[in-house]
C-alpha cells in the first residue's frame, strides 16, 4: 500500500522557511492540550511532508467491532472523507456559506496560518481511500480472517500493509472460487 504524494515538499511550500514554519506549528499545535487536532489534521501532515498516508493509523482488530461491522480502516477513511470536504471548501473559496467558512476556519485554526487553502486545494492529489466495511463484501471475509487470527494472538498488531496482504489474499481465493 503506497499512499503518498510525490514530491511532495516541493507541491505544497514555497520555500524553506514556509517548511519549517509549518513543521513548527505542527510541533506547537499537537503539544498544546487546548489545541484540538483531529485524525484529518494528522493525514494532512503525512500527505503534506511526503509520508504514507496511513503513518499513525491503524486498522480495527477489536472482534466485537468487527462483528458489529465497524469499518475496518475507520480512522483512515473518515479522515479522508472529512479531506475530502475541506478540499472542496478550499476550492470554493469565498463561495461558502457562513456555516461552511466557519467550519473550515476552524480546521486551519490550530496551524496558525500554517496550512493554507492554497495547500489544501492541492491536496486533491492524495489518494483515494475507499471503505472496508467488516459487514460488507471483501471486508465480511476480511473481518472473519481478523477474528481468527486474533483468537490465537490476543495482542495483535496489525498495519494497513497486512490488512492489504489479508485483502489480497480473500480476492484471490474468491477468483479461484469463481
Amino acid at each position: 500500500m503506497n499512499l503518498h504524494i510525490e514530491n511532495a515538499k516541493e507541491t505544497f511550500f514555497n520555500d524553506k522557511e514556509h517548511y519549517l514554519q509549518f513543521k513548527a506549528a505542527w510541533a506547537k499545535a499537537v503539544n498544546d492540550p487546548d489545541v484540538q487536532i483531529t485524525a484529518t489534521h494528522h493525514l494532512v501532515y503525512n500527505l503534506i511532508r511526503g509520508y504514507d498516508a496511513t503513518r499513525g493509523f491503524t486498522p480495527i482488530t477489536n472482534v466485537n467491532k468487527l462483528s458489529n461491522g465497524a469499518y475496518i480502516n475507520h480512522g483512515l477513511y473518515f479522515a479522508r472523507s472529512n479531506l475530502a470536504r475541506y478540499i472542496g471548501d478550499a476550492k470554493r473559496g469565498n463561495k461558502l456559506s457562513e456555516w461552511s467558512k466557519q467550519w473550515f476556519d476552524r480546521f486551519l485554526a490550530p496551524l496558525d496560518g500554517a496550512l493554507t487553502t492554497e495547500m489544501l486545494a492541492k491536496l486533491d492529489l492524495a489518494p483515494r481511500i475507499e471503505p472496508l466495511e467488516s459487514n460488507f463484501s471483501y471486508g465480511r471475509k476480511v473481518a472473519a480472517k481478523l477474528i481468527e487470527l486474533k483468537k490465537d494472538q490476543l495482542h495483535l498488531k496489525l498495519t494497513f500493509e497486512d490488512i492489504e496482504e489479508i485483502l489480497e489474499e480473500v480476492k484471490n481465493e474468491s477468483r479461484a472460487a469463481a
